[in-house]
């Protein structure tokens, strides 16, 4: 027997119709009663709404993000051109930082200068019972006789000038133990603080720090020389371990070296092994033995350094 399936539907007035019709227009548009006021809730102008806020939004952020960026690249581009600009600064080789004078019959004139380090006599209480740390720079002329084959030193008449600082480390500084040109300025280093000074206009004006041995301690370095190589400034300390009152050795800081670039970047060298051969070949002096530095130079003309040490002996330190 065959069976027929028939689908029943509701007409469009149907009361099932109109019933479901009801309900789905009440999802979409919930009514609320506050009061005796009936309040209609319409999603899709919400939803309209809501869009045009997260347009506005996303327009605001793209554009902070793209003068974000802008000042980023403007901020790269300024400190690359900066850079640049260091890299492309001639170094100035003026030395000494006046033109030296030439008179009648070969006769030479050159400008000088010395500092004075003054030791623990560095210190100064003034009369208001403020302290500060002193120093004194000397200038004069070298003259140089070809026909004699003499060297005469005149200073300049009158009181030196005085340098002060207020920078001291454990209550000592401003005790300058050299004084070298590099890159057209005149420097001056102490050597209890690690502070270089560029000495301009009767100022010593702190340029760069150096720190003991590898550069990562809070002691300063104890700068005994300085010299330039290729266009590079060289400081050096004393070129011996640093020893006990007893001569018990306890560290090399002393040994390393500091090379300054015209930028004030300072890289520490360690020359224990230069300094040790240099005592052993020159002097057989080896360890507990010692030689200690104050005069360091670099010969542009002959390529090679120069030591002229201050002390030295084949048996231990002991102060």
């Amino acid at each position: 027997m065959q069976k027929t399936a028939y689908a029943f539907r509701d007409s469009e007035n149907s009361p099932r119709t109109m019933l479901m019709r009801d309900w789905r227009t009440a999802l979409r548009t919930p009514t609320y009663r506050i009061g005796n006021r009936t309040v209609r809730f319409n999603y899709h102008f919400a939803l309209l709404v809501f869009c045009a806020v997260v347009l506005v939004w996303l327009f605001l952020y793209a554009r902070q993000g793209s003068r974000s960026s802008s000042d980023g690249y403007w901020l790269r581009t300024q400190y690359a051109s900066e850079a640049s600009s260091i890299l492309a600064i001639p170094y100035n080789s003026t030395y000494p930082l006046t033109q030296p004078l030439s008179v009648q019959g070969g006769v030479i004139s050159y400008r000088i200068a010395m500092i004075a380090d003054l030791d623990t006599s560095s210190k100064v209480v003034k009369a208001d019972g403020s302290t500060t740390w002193r120093s004194y720079l000397k200038k004069g002329y070298l003259t140089y006789l070809p026909k004699k084959h003499e060297l005469q030193i005149n200073w300049d008449s009158g009181a030196p000038t005085v340098l002060e600082s207020s920078f001291a480390l454990k209550g000592r500084g401003m005790e300058l133990s050299e004084l070298v040109t590099f890159n057209g300025k005149l420097l001056s280093f102490d050597d209890r603080t690690g502070l270089i000074y560029e000495l301009t206009n009767d100022k010593a004006i702190p340029w760069v720090i150096l720190l003991d041995g590898d550069g990562h301690n809070a002691k300063g370095f104890k700068s005994e020389w300085a010299t330039v190589k290729q266009h590079t400034l060289y400081v050096g300390s004393m070129g011996k371990e640093w020893t006990t009152s007893m001569g018990d050795f306890e560290n090399n800081n002393p040994m390393y070296v500091k090379a300054v670039s015209m930028a004030g970047e300072v890289h520490s060298l360690n020359w224990v092994e230069n300094y040790k051969k240099l005592r052993l070949q020159s002097l057989q002096i080896s360890w507990p033995g010692y030689m200690t530095h104050e005069s360091v130079v670099w010969s542009q003309v002959h390529q090679r350094w120069y030591f002229l040490p201050r002390r030295c002996s084949k048996e231990k330190l002991v102060m």
